[in-house]
């Protein structure tokens, strides 16, 4: 039941977004990198968000972020060439860059406990986190980890959101 610091990011248009703009929505986080070389870490993930974000597509106040947090490589421009196509036919997930606000992404890191480490010096690491958060920042839930199933995911959201109507 901890409440997140607002932060803010760039959308793949370039445009500044932040937490604390959601319009009421629940948000489920997530957090990557384009260059990831490793096929079960973040291009799996994005598996399992295409999942959630096609089978939660109908829970309107609802909404997906992915956040790189490579805030030196990661612009708009490079996120659209990895992930727009994935994310296009879901209007319910959008894709954040943290370039030029890494102290927003580092800030959001710590008080979500999700860690990273390496990108200044090109030896990226990080955990595995995945945040549902409340319209007023509130952490709900989180999610550690890979081995997560994404249907199992899916049914505790509906839940949770439930509880919140």
């Amino acid at each position: 039941g901890d409440f997140l610091p607002d932060a803010t990011f760039l959308n793949l248009d370039s445009n500044e977004v932040s937490l604390s703009k959601n319009n009421g929505n629940y948000r489920f986080i997530s957090f990557v990198f384009s260059r990831c070389p490793m096929p079960n870490m973040c291009p799996a993930l994005m598996m399992k968000y295409r999942y959630l974000a096609s089978e939660l597509r109908t829970i309107d106040n609802l909404e997906f972020i992915t956040i790189s947090f490579d805030y030196i490589y990661d612009n708009p421009f490079t996120l659209e060439r990895h992930y727009g196509g994935i994310i296009e036919p879901f209007p319910n997930w959008n894709v954040w860059s943290s370039f030029e606000h890494s102290a927003d992404i580092i800030s959001l890191a710590h008080y979500g406990q999700f860690a990273f480490w390496g990108v200044e010096d090109n030896d990226i690491g990080h955990s595995m986190r995945s945040l549902l958060i409340s319209p007023n920042l509130k952490l709900l839930k989180t999610w550690d980890g890979t081995d997560w199933k994404a249907i199992t995911v899916k049914n505790e959201i509906e839940k949770i959101l439930l509880l919140f109507q």
